[in-house]
């Protein structure tokens, strides 16, 4: 009896270990200058978009997403796409012209959103598809309202693309890399920046295109997976408790 009481606890205890073994959150930042510019208004009743954004200013961003809530892999050939249309496994935020814009507090009208997180890793060899290739894409977009009378939307896309030499770590989710450009024109890095508005039959589009000279991608720290020394003063602590229920009882 005693044997099947100290087994069914380690059961217990193996079980919360494994739930939270694969809770790896990555988190990834980024430092760039602004290549182009587009802006479709010069109405600055709206305030919180950017206008005229100088050509070269410095735009930076962050993002992280949960390798555990991420949707499963299709598992084409080279490449591995995860996508959603939720707000659940995803955020990011970017900072462009003095001001900070962090996709999930986009105000929702009518408590409406519409949203796309997606991430794609490309790792193509060419003993296998006849080229090399590596690339990380990701996006992460919102928007709410009707575009007809009031509307909102926000997005940044941000990707790093390697032509000759090895920078992801195959198709899996868990990156960790650091990328700084060199000049070396076989590693691309670029981001996407946008906001959008529809108030008052005012439209306020403003997109910029960046040049990334800075990335970097890894597990976050402190991780969300316990320290082992976490792990057994747990286990010892659901012992204490079973032990003290015994002795009662």
């Amino acid at each position: 009896m005693k044997n099947t009481f100290f087994a069914r606890l380690l059961l217990i205890v193996l079980t919360f270990v494994a739930s939270n073994a694969f809770a790896v959150i990555i988190e990834g930042n980024f430092l760039g200058k602004v290549k182009r510019f587009h802006n479709a208004s010069d109405d600055p009743s709206i305030p919180v978009y950017w206008h005229d954004v100088a050509i070269g200013s410095e735009v930076s961003g962050s993002f992280w997403y949960d390798t555990e809530k991420a949707p499963t892999d299709p598992g084409l050939d080279g490449d591995a796409w995860y996508n959603s249309y939720t707000d659940e496994w995803m955020g990011s935020s970017f900072s462009i012209d003095g001001k900070t814009y962090v996709t999930s507090d986009l105000p929702l009208i009518d408590d409406t959103g519409s949203f796309y997180e997606n991430i794609n890793i490309s790792n193509l060899r060419p003993e296998t598809h006849g080229l090399f290739r590596e690339m990380f894409y990701l996006s992460d977009l919102v928007a709410t309202g009707n575009y007809e009378t009031n509307f909102r939307a926000i997005g940044l896309i941000v990707s790093v693309l390697s032509e000759k030499n090895p920078l992801i770590n195959s198709l899996g989710l868990v990156q960790e890399f650091d990328w700084y450009y060199t000049g070396d024109r076989t590693y691309t890095a670029q981001a996407n920046v946008s906001v959008e508005a529809i108030v008052d039959g005012k439209s306020v589009i403003a997109s910029a295109e960046v040049d990334l000279y800075d990335f970097h991608i890894g597990v976050k720290v402190p991780g969300s997976v316990p320290e082992p020394s976490s792990i057994l003063l747990s286990f010892f602590g659901l012992l204490a408790l079973a032990i003290k229920y015994r002795n009662l009882k």
